[in-house]
């Protein structure tokens, strides 16, 4: 009864947590996003007019900044909204999720991200979001953590036999070394753990990190995602 009752108020809160999600994204959509693409239409339009304008090297350089600047948030809201509505990798898909992450993260923080991702996997649907919000995760802690210069992410798909691969050029850490304090490895294996996926860091000082997570039936061509050399 007791294990009834905690299974009952667990998808609840979930219920609640997806509503509360969906409503966020809504309100980022309406509000947020519109203004900020009027802030790049206008940016880029004041631009164009003080080309015109003699001597306005000043003007320009911070003209040139702000749009740069309003794209680059664009991009990483549009992928902030795409991860807050659960039913986003259902509609567009685990490759389209993931080119709208890496994008985000490129464009945000200067960091050249490189996706090899063809094919859709045929997984459930909970596996994907799990796949996406490992990814997410592993390039948050690459922007917090890695000090790195590149990162690749590589899908490979052959049907339901699905392995990502996301590894970074950065200062890495040793792996296996307790890290109380990094609370996204545990996240990340929680959701691998809760929908049968293997996952694995590798790590070392120096030699940046590589985050495995794949299906326990591995794809054949597993062997073309090699790490940094």
């Amino acid at each position: 009864m007791a294990e009834s009752r905690k299974a009952l108020d667990d998808e609840l809160g979930e219920s609640a947590r997806s509503d509360e999600r969906q409503r966020l994204a809504r309100e980022l959509h309406d509000s947020a996003l519109q203004a900020l693409y009027g802030i790049s239409i206008s940016a880029q339009a004041a631009r164009r007019t003080a080309g015109g304008i003699p001597e306005s090297e000043r003007l320009i350089e911070a003209l040139d900044y702000i749009v740069d600047q309003s794209e680059a948030a664009l991009v990483e809201l549009r992928s902030l909204i795409f991860g807050l509505r659960p039913e986003s990798v259902a509609e567009e898909g685990l490759v389209a999720g993931l080119r709208r992450l890496t994008a985000a993260v490129a464009a945000r923080h200067k960091l050249h991200v490189e996706l090899v991702a063809e094919t859709e996997p045929e997984i459930d649907l909970s596996a994907k979001e799990a796949l996406y919000r490992i990814a997410q995760e592993s390039l948050q802690n690459v922007v917090k953590h890695a000090l790195a210069h590149v990162v690749r992410l590589h899908l490979v798909s052959e049907g339901d036999k699905v392995e990502l691969v996301i590894d970074d050029d950065g200062i890495g850490f040793d792996s296996d070394a307790d890290h109380p304090g990094h609370l996204g490895l545990r996240g990340m294996k929680q959701r691998a753990s809760a929908q049968n996926l293997e996952l694995t860091v590798h790590s070392r000082p120096g030699a940046g990190v590589e985050v495995r997570v794949r299906t326990h039936a591995l794809p054949r061509r597993t062997k073309q995602v090699i790490p940094w050399s």
